[in-house]
């Protein structure tokens, strides 16, 4: 079973073993290319730019819906940065990881506590408004974990 989510992230590592076996699981599930693109499920590049960074050992990973990419553990392999994402495939979920902490997020109540969110269209009368709501709260979240990986929430002190 496939599982949807809207990922973004970067992590570095301390020793090449570690990063190249992160960049063949990578390369091995398609979600990059041999020229270190992040590839959609299509197998289109999703940016203009490669974002692995062989010299530096770091992988960036560009703000994007990804097909699975939850499945790779990238603090396993001596990762050290932040990965964000969201999720509306049979939930509506947000978290943020770090190689030290993991966060989780039911946004439905991050939107009603954070953003005062009080009113949710109905989607079963209103589709289309429930999207865009949905895809409103993932662009807020985003915004709000982007501070967090800054070091401005109290979760990562």
């Amino acid at each position: 079973m496939s599982f949807y989510s809207r990922m973004e992230g970067e992590i570095v590592f301390s020793d090449q073993d570690s990063f190249l076996k992160i960049i063949n699981i990578l390369k091995k599930g398609l979600w990059i290319d041999e020229e270190g693109y992040f590839l959609n499920e299509n197998g289109h590049r999703v940016t203009e730019f490669p974002t692995i960074f062989n010299d530096k050992m770091q992988i960036y990973i560009p703000n994007y819906y990804y097909r699975n990419l939850t499945n790779i553990n990238f603090f396993r392999e001596n990762g050290t940065g932040y990965l964000i994402g969201t999720s509306t495939d049979g939930c509506f979920a947000g978290w943020i990881q770090t190689d030290k902490t993991e966060t989780h997020y039911d946004l439905l109540m991050w939107a009603t506590n954070e953003l005062g969110e009080e009113e949710v269209p109905d989607p079963d009368k209103e589709f289309e408004e429930y999207c865009k709501w949905q895809s409103d709260v993932e662009d807020a979240f985003f915004e709000y974990a982007e501070g967090c990986t800054s070091f401005n929430c109290t979760f990562l002190q």
